[in-house]
């Protein structure tokens, strides 16, 4: 073989190393991507508390409107995490009344001179009667800071000169739930 026939062979066999080579190095320049997702499942967080489980009002037969309201009523705390809010509704047994066997206060709007009892709290801004669907006292649309919200529940009683000595009661229930 002459030299020049050698040179050329050795030209073309680096000419052909080169370009076998040549796509290994072009991957070996491009990145190679993977992508990635991040998931925080936070989970739902929400308490209802209150400050006292009773009240106590000591009404006279004259007929004058007792209250809460200087005496201090149930303060209800709500704390929650959820989006949309939440609604505290406060409902009764059924006749809704306050009983001391078979006599009653009934509820409604407290009133010199008449037997009925109250509750005002929340967005319920004057004495109301507590009826079948009970009373909604808050409902919010957004989560409550950490410390939570707190709705002030205030109960009024007025008793007729002839409504009858006893211990009145009734039982509520106050509930929260997540919207």
């Amino acid at each position: 073989m002459s030299k020049i026939t050698k040179t050329i062979a050795a030209l073309g066999v680096v000419a052909g190393l080169g370009v076998a080579a040549l796509p290994l190095a072009s991957y070996a320049d491009s990145p190679d991507l993977e992508t990635l997702t991040v998931n925080a499942n936070i989970g739902q967080s929400f308490s209802l508390s209150v400050d006292k489980n009773a009240v106590t009002l000591k009404p006279t037969n004259n007929g004058e409107i007792v209250n809460t309201e200087t005496a201090g009523g149930i303060n209800a705390t709500v704390t929650s995490n959820n989006a949309a809010g939440y609604t505290l509704v406060l409902t009764g047994t059924e006749d809704y009344s306050l009983a001391d066997g078979d006599n009653k206060i009934a509820a409604g709007v407290p009133a010199k001179g008449t037997s009925a009892w109250g509750i005002k709290g929340g967005k319920i801004t004057g004495y109301q009667a507590l009826g079948a669907s009970g009373l909604t006292l808050a409902d919010t649309s957004a989560p409550t800071d950490t410390a939570g919200e707190v709705t002030d529940i205030d109960f009024a009683v007025s008793a007729a000169a002839n409504q009858a000595a006893g211990n009145y009661t009734a039982e509520l229930t106050l509930t929260a739930t997540a919207k």
